[in-house]
């Protein structure tokens, strides 16, 4: 995700279950602006499905769906 301020952002990311329920941190620190990249492993972590990946730098957020498929 790309950020577009010029100042350190306090970050969150994590993942959701459809029933809204918060199944991984993912990261949650002070970063440096720019692009990030994060990378998740699901494969033993994660039942096929769909979940959602809720980003929170700075006072902006967006949702994304994210589909595990079966292994």
């Amino acid at each position: 995700f790309p950020s577009h301020d010029s100042r350190h952002e306090w970050v969150q990311v994590g993942i959701f279950d459809i029933t809204g329920r918060k199944v991984r941190e993912v990261c949650q620190e002070l970063m440096d602006p720019g692009q990030q990249q994060f990378v998740v492993e699901t494969r033993h972590s994660f039942a096929p499905g769909l979940y959602f990946v809720q980003i929170e730098a700075g006072k902006s957020s967006c949702t994304q769906k994210l589909l595990v498929r079966e292994h």
